[in-house]
């Protein structure tokens, strides 16, 4: 029979080797025909990964692995910035005329070519590098799954009260984290900004907390109130995503307008102002879905 210790490091090593084994497959498939929905998925598994490595860091028995943390968060990097620019052109393209100037629209349109440009050329020498750094990732994960061998043979589904322990304290390590957080938010007075950097402070809690959840779920894959939390935690964290990649916007136009001609950039201010509405108005419902949920106190 296996120690509580013994056992740990079995969940540990079989959640570890699901994800890098993921990881893998998809690098393997990204390497010989990248296309965006792969590049996305494996963007994901290489997160995945790294932060199930992270989750069990110092655990006995588990080994470190920096060779696969190093080129996974390479791979993610390597096609972070065409994810970005994706996610502007979205955006400007999601600004409807309603009543803006001739002059914003001439801005808009402007802009939103400018970001196509610069998609096109960020993409001419990314298959490539893609490919390379996939083919690195392949091999770290395959140079590090034999150590990765788990004993035990109900996977990583456990009822073991050392692994209950140890998921409970990390889980009560990251719930309090984001709710203090959450409760510290002071109330908003009418016309004041959001505090945007708490915000998104709050947003990547809210992410490592549900990452957490994701992994304590294969501990207990029938649990119901797990797999509702793990659901809230991607709706709050999917609400705070639209707020930053608000905030990212308004630098990435203010960035292109200044490389406009004259009469292109007349509407920029108009424009920039549109943006900030919608960053202002999606901080807003983030707020109200953190009170309803985490219980924002109120002062």
């Amino acid at each position: 029979m296996l120690t509580a210790r013994g056992s740990l490091a079995s969940f540990a090593r079989a959640t570890l080797l699901r994800r890098l084994r993921k990881a893998a497959r998809l690098a393997a498939a990204t390497r010989k025909k990248p296309n965006e929905r792969l590049v996305h998925d494996l963007r994901v598994a290489c997160r995945r990964a790294r932060e199930a490595m992270a989750f069990f860091e110092r655990v006995p028995g588990v080994p470190t692995l920096p060779d696969v943390d190093r080129a996974a968060r390479r791979m993610a990097k390597a096609v972070r910035t065409l994810r970005e620019i994706d996610v502007a052109i979205r955006a400007v393209r999601a600004l409807g005329a309603g009543s803006r100037s001739s002059e914003t629209e001439r801005t808009r349109r402007a802009v939103l070519a400018a970001l196509q440009r610069r998609k096109r050329s960020a993409a001419t020498p990314r298959p490539r590098r893609v490919g390379r750094r996939a083919a690195k990732l392949e091999q770290a994960i395959a140079q590090a799954l034999p150590g990765l061998a788990v004993e035990s043979a109900g996977g990583p589904a456990t009822a073991d009260p050392g692994v209950r322990r140890f998921l409970r304290r990390r889980l009560s390590v990251e719930a309090t984290n984001v709710k203090r957080q959450v409760r510290a938010l002071p109330p908003r007075r009418r016309g004041e900004e959001p505090p945007y950097e708490r915000l998104h402070r709050i947003r990547v809690g809210i992410k490592q907390w549900r990452y957490a959840e994701e992994i304590a779920l294969l501990a207990a894959p029938k649990s119901r109130a797990r797999g509702d939390r793990v659901t809230l935690l991607r709706r709050l964290q999917d609400a705070g995503g639209k707020t930053q990649d608000l905030t990212d916007l308004v630098d990435m136009v203010r960035t292109e307008v200044q490389a406009l001609p004259p009469p292109d950039a007349v509407g920029a201010e108009a424009l920039l102002s549109a943006i900030r509405r919608r960053r202002e108005r999606a901080a807003a419902a983030f707020i109200r879905m953190l009170g309803r949920h985490l219980g924002r106190q109120k002062s």
